[in-house]
C-alpha cells in the first residue's frame, strides 16, 4: 500500500513537472513571436525612413519637365499610403491583437479582436488590392 501512494504522488509530481514544462515552452514561444513581430515592425518602418528620404532627396532634385517627376510623385501617394497603414499597424491594430493573444494564452476562450480591428485590416487588404492594380496599370502604360 505504501509503494502505491509514494508512486501516486511521483505520477502527480512528474504531472506537475510536465505541465511547467509546457508551460515554459508556450510562454517561450509567447515571446519568440511577439519579439519576431515587433522587429519586424521596427525594421519596417527603418527601411521606410531611408525610401522617405531617397523619394524627398529625388523629388528635390527633379526638373518640373522631367519625365520622372510624375512617376516619383505617384510613387510617394503610395508610399504615404503604406506609412499611415504601417502606423495603424503598429498601433491600434498591434495592441488589439497583442490582447487578444496574451488573453488567449492565460486561458480565456472565446476572446476575439475588436471588430474595429478587423474592419481596419479588411480595409487595408482591400486597399493594398486597389493599389496593387494600380501599380501594375502604370507599369503596363
Amino acid at each position: 500500500l505504501h509503494s502505491r501512494q509514494s508512486s501516486g504522488m511521483s505520477l502527480t509530481r512528474r504531472d506537475e513537472h510536465s505541465s511547467k514544462k509546457k508551460l515554459i515552452k508556450l510562454v517561450i514561444s509567447h515571446l519568440n513571436n511577439y519579439n519576431k513581430i515587433h522587429v519586424f515592425l521596427i525594421n519596417l518602418d527603418e527601411e521606410m525612413t531611408a525610401a522617405e528620404k531617397l523619394i524627398r532627396y529625388n523629388i528635390d532634385k527633379a526638373r518640373i519637365n522631367d519625365d520622372r517627376i510624375s512617376w516619383l510623385l505617384k510613387f510617394n501617394d503610395y508610399h504615404l499610403e503604406m506609412r499611415r497603414m504601417l502606423n495603424e499597424l503598429s498601433s491600434t491594430i498591434y495592441n488589439d491583437l497583442e490582447r487578444v493573444l496574451t488573453l488567449r494564452f492565460r486561458g480565456c476562450i472565446g476572446i476575439e479582436p475588436k471588430k474595429g480591428t478587423i474592419d481596419h485590416l479588411r480595409q487595408m487588404k482591400l486597399g493594398m488590392e486597389r493599389a496593387d492594380k494600380l501599380i501594375l496599370r502604370e507599369l503596363q502604360a
